[in-house]
């Protein structure tokens, strides 16, 4: 095998082992140029050398892709990321999307590389957070809600409680009147998100009045990410999307 393709290999187990799991169309993105069915030799290679399984519980006869407990050691985690994610599959399947095939590229962050971002605060940043970056060199770190049934009053309720959070000590405080550090609100419902925006908007949390003379604007994200039951869908949309470009 040539270097560049063991390589990729590794790559990919690093990827799985970061985000919990993955999609063909995700490794095609990230890996292939976009090019369909591109990863099908490296995700044939990974299977028969047992670093990866196929897993089944998405709707639509989609298949996603998790680390076996060799694939977890080769990828340099622990075996306990080999672990079922049943109870956090939604998550983590909103995250890869929002992160691999929304029109923005992004990067979950992990808990040790959040202290590069916020010495003091990692410790107690326990959502996860996603780094968007443009090529100017501009970055905004979002911490992420993945909603799928929440009442508006309670999102209203959390989301003040997450700026507050945010304010209270120095490192994530200046991120986000930087315009730094922001929030990210994703779910399935396209129309809920546009009523989350809308809701953000007119209770003014994306404004911090912090004195009289300035206001900042604190940065908002509202994403749309499939769950498990709509991303048979969101694939075929997907892909009709690609087509049509």
């Amino acid at each position: 095998m040539k270097a560049s393709a063991k390589t990729k290999e590794q790559g990919v187990l690093e990827h799985i082992g970061l985000y919990s799991l993955t999609l063909r169309q995700v490794l095609d993105h990230a890996f292939f140029d976009g090019r369909d069915n591109a990863c099908n030799n490296v995700i044939k290679s990974l299977k028969q050398k047992g670093l990866i399984v196929d897993r089944h519980e998405l709707h639509g006869r989609v298949t996603y892709y998790q680390l076996s407990e060799e694939g977890a050691l080769r990828a340099a985690l622990t075996t306990a990321a080999a672990a079922p994610i049943l109870s956090r599959l939604h998550q983590h399947l909103a995250i890869l999307w929002f992160c691999f095939m929304d029109t923005v590229p992004r990067a979950l962050v992990t808990k040790p590389d959040l202290k590069q971002f916020f010495p003091e605060s990692a410790s107690s940043l326990n959502a996860p957070h996603c780094l968007e970056q443009n090529g100017d060199g501009e970055f905004c770190l979002y911490r992420v809600r993945v909603v799928k049934k929440v009442q508006p009053a309670n999102l209203l309720k959390d989301l003040r409680a997450y700026i507050r959070k945010a304010l209270s000590t120095p490192d994530t405080r200046a991120a986000l009147l930087d315009g730094h550090y922001g929030f990210a609100i994703l779910s399935e419902n396209r129309e809920r998100l546009s009523e989350f925006e809308q809701l953000v908007h007119e209770n003014n949390l994306h404004l911090a009045d912090i004195s009289p003379s300035q206001q900042y604007v604190i940065p908002f994200c509202f994403g749309y990410a499939p769950s498990t039951e709509t991303i048979g869908i969101a694939l075929n949309e997907f892909r009709k999307r690609k087509t049509n470009a």
